[in-house]
C-alpha cells in the first residue's frame, strides 16, 4: 500500500482495520523521511534543495495485510494526492448465480403478453 500527501510533516497517523475486526496505528515524527524506510519525501524545491514543511509531498509504504478500512489523520493541511494498493486475498463467501437472462427473457413475454391483451381489449 502506497499513500502520498502533501504539506506539514507534522506526525501523520495511519490506522489500518484488518478483516479479524483488530487494527494497528502507525504514527510518524518530523524526521521520518530521514529515519525511517517507509517513507521517502518526495519534494524538491527549485533549487534542488529538499522541501520539507509547507507544501512538501511525501511517500508512506506499507506492506500490510488483510487491510479492511484505513484511516488517515493529517494534522495541520496536508491532504492525501493518491493511494495504491493490492488485494492479496480471497473470502469464501459462495456466489449466488443471478439469472439475468431468464429475467430479461421473462419481462420480453409478459411486454408482449400486455400489449397483446391490450390491442385485444381495443379491438
Amino acid at each position: 500500500m502506497r499513500c502520498a500527501y502533501p504539506d506539514e510533516p507534522n506526525e501523520p497517523q495511519f490506522k489500518f482495520t484488518f478483516i479479524d475486526g483488530t487494527f494497528q496505528e502507525i504514527s510518524f515524527g518530523e524526521d521520518a523521511d530521514e529515519n525511517d524506510d517507509r517513507v521517502t519525501l518526495l519534494s524538491q524545491t527549485w533549487d534542488g534543495d529538499a522541501l520539507k514543511k509547507d507544501n512538501s509531498l511525501r511517500k508512506y509504504d506499507f506492506n500490510i495485510d488483510n487491510v479492511k478500512k484505513l484511516e488517515i489523520t493529517l494534522p495541520g493541511s496536508g491532504a492525501v494526492t493518491h493511494l495504491n494498493y493490492t488485494r492479496n486475498y480471497t473470502q469464501n463467501i459462495q456466489r449466488r448465480r443471478v439469472p439475468e437472462q431468464n429475467a430479461a427473457l421473462g419481462l420480453l413475454v409478459g411486454a408482449f403478453t400486455m400489449a397483446f391483451s391490450i390491442k385485444r381489449k381495443a379491438s
